[in-house]
C-alpha cells in the first residue's frame, strides 16, 4: 500500500526521486527501492514524504486495498515560524524580523497529535543536502517525543554564548560511546561534526524534524 501511494505521489508534476531523496538525507537509490518495494519504508519517514509529497499519509487517504475513499482529502494545519537556523550565525536570544514571525501549512499527522509544531526557516549552506535556502523545517520538541537521541535523527541544535544564540540543523550519529552532530552538507567548510553531550550548558538539541515546506512547492 505505502509503495502504491509513494508511486503515485512521485508522479505529480516537480516531484522526483532526487527531490524525495535530499528532504530524507539519503540517496536516491533508497528512494527507487522503496518505489520498487525492494527497501521497507520506515513509518518515522511517512510524515516526512508526506509533506515532500503534499499528500495524507497513506493510513489516513487509503482503504486497505489501495483506492481512495470517496470523501478523502487534504486538510492542513499552520505552524509557526519561530527560529532562522544558519551555521556559524549568532543572533540575540529571541530575535527575529518581524516580517518571518509568519505560519506555513503542515500536513497534519496523527502520530503528531497533540504536540506542538513550529518551524525553522532554512539559511546558509551547512545543510544544503537536504535544504534549499528560504525552505522552513518543522519540528516538534525533541523532550516530547525522545528521552535522548537516537543515531540517525535529524534535530534542531541551540548553542549559545551569553545573549547570542546559533540555532542548527544537524544529524546524529552514535558512534561508540560518542555522540556527534554532523551538518547535511556538501561544502567543504562543513564537513566537520561537533560533540555532544547531553547537560551540556551551552549546547541543547531542542527539536526533533518531522517535515518540510518549500515554498516553491506552492
Amino acid at each position: 500500500m505505502h509503495r502504491e501511494w509513494l508511486k503515485r505521489g512521485l508522479q505529480q508534476p516537480g516531484k522526483s526521486n532526487a527531490g524525495l531523496a535530499k528532504v530524507l538525507g539519503c540517496d536516491p537509490s533508497i528512494v527507487s527501492k522503496m518505489v520498487t518495494g525492494k527497501r521497507q519504508i520506515k513509518a518515522i519517514e511517512l510524515p516526512v514524504i508526506a509533506s515532500y509529497l503534499g499528500v495524507p499519509e497513506p493510513r489516513s487517504v487509503y482503504n486497505d486495498d489501495g483506492p481512495p475513499r470517496p470523501e478523502a482529502h487534504l486538510t492542513t494545519l499552520t505552524v509557526p515560524v519561530t527560529k532562522i537556523a544558519s551555521g556559524g550565525v549568532w543572533r540575540e536570544v529571541g530575535a527575529l524580523a518581524v516580517h518571518d514571525r509568519a505560519m506555513i501549512p503542515s500536513v497534519p499527522n496523527p502520530k503528531l497529535a497533540g504536540l506542538k509544531q513550529y518551524a525553522v526557516r532554512v539559511e546558509g549552506s551547512d545543510t544544503n543536502r537536504i535544504f534549499l535556502e528560504g525552505d522552513y523545517a518543522i519540528f516538534v520538541p525533541f523532550a516530547a517525543v525522545r528521552e535522548s537521541p537516537r543515531d540517525g535523527d535529524l534535530v534542531e541544535v541551540e548553542r549559545r554564548r551569553g545573549q547570542l544564540k546559533e540555532t542548527t540543523i544537524r544529524r546524529v550519529r552514535i558512534i561508540g560511546q560518542e555522540m556527534q552532530l554532523w551538518p547535511e552538507s556538501n561544502a567543504p567548510e562543513w564537513q566537520r561534526p561537533d560533540t555532544f553531550k547531553q547537560g551540556k550548558a551551552d549546547t541543547e538539541i531542542v527539536g526533533l524534524y518531522v517535515g518540510l515546506f518549500r515554498p516553491s512547492d506552492i
